[in-house]
């Protein structure tokens, strides 16, 4: 219900850095494998009905490359992270790739929320003390990571 990296943020400030990460990242598993498994239980067609014509595409990526995909369509917001998960279970993505895709696809932007969230909480203890050169690097190499696997998913998805 609400985007993955603003609860990643929110727990962070809320139980401190280590506390947080494990807190979000146990999270978006959960919820990642609530999706799958539900996914797993549906009819194919009633996912098609949902994932639209695109699911071809998608499908036929997801069982040539596994954990490449998941981590891919991680990081591409569509489509939708619920969506995603039902899709990877229809078309029966074996759990352990997902799960691994998950992970991976998880973590540049679990890093990235991570260390801007650090900040934020340097920023309400002393202003000064927060490091802009860090926040920036953290934005743009998750815009560089998010950039090149985006054009991955989109060369494979053509092919």
């Amino acid at each position: 219900m609400f985007p993955r990296a603003l609860l990643t943020l929110v727990a962070i400030i809320a139980f401190g850095l280590w506390a947080g990460i494990a807190y979000a990242a146990a999270g978006i598993l959960i919820a990642a494998l609530a999706v799958y498994y539900a996914g797993r239980t549906m009819k194919y067609q009633t996912v098609q009905r949902i994932a639209g014509e695109r699911l071809e595409p998608v499908r036929k990526v997801l069982r040539t490359h596994g954990v490449m995909a998941i981590f891919a369509l991680n990081l591409v917001p569509a489509p939708p992270f619920a969506v995603q998960g039902a899709i990877a279970g229809a078309c029966r993505v074996p759990a352990w790739d997902y799960l691994l895709g998950s992970i991976l696809g998880m973590a540049p932007g679990l890093l990235t929320w991570t260390v801007f969230g650090s900040q934020v909480v340097r920023a309400l203890r002393d202003p000064s003390e927060i490091s802009w050169w860090v926040v920036a690097a953290a934005i743009v190499l998750f815009s560089v990571i998010t950039w090149y696997v985006r054009r991955w998913f989109a060369q494979q998805s053509v092919a």
